[in-house]
């Protein structure tokens, strides 16, 4: 009985908090083909509480560099401070942000994704 006026009042509590926007927005890294560079990039990302929601790799002309393609989710609005992390390291070569993704974007950008 305790425990499920615990759960109703929990409930309760979580509904009337105000919605937290969240940011999606898609960042381009081109990035030297190295041990660990993935897992600092996502570890700045995590950082920010970032989170990625989609990864492409694709290769460049240059066998030593690849093109990483992310979808970040960017709950606290910290892109710019995400990508100056970034840009620091001297595993990336360039690395450029795309304007922020809306539903219908990102809903554009998954079904092209699904037809290539």
């Amino acid at each position: 009985m305790i425990a499920e006026q615990e759960d109703r009042k929990t409930k309760i509590q979580e509904e009337n908090q105000p919605e937290r926007a969240e940011y999606k927005h898609k960042i381009n890294v081109l990035l030297h083909n190295k041990p660990n560079a993935l897992a600092k990039i996502s570890s700045i990302i995590s950082r920010y509480n970032g989170n990625i929601e989609e990864l492409n790799f694709r290769p460049t002309q240059k066998t030593d560099i690849s093109e990483l393609e992310l979808i970040v989710c960017d709950p606290e609005n910290q892109l710019s401070c995400m990508i100056q992390k970034i840009r620091k390291n001297n595993f990336v070569s360039i690395v450029y942000a795309g304007p922020r993704i809306t539903k219908q974007s990102l809903s554009h950008h998954q079904a092209n994704s699904l037809s290539s």
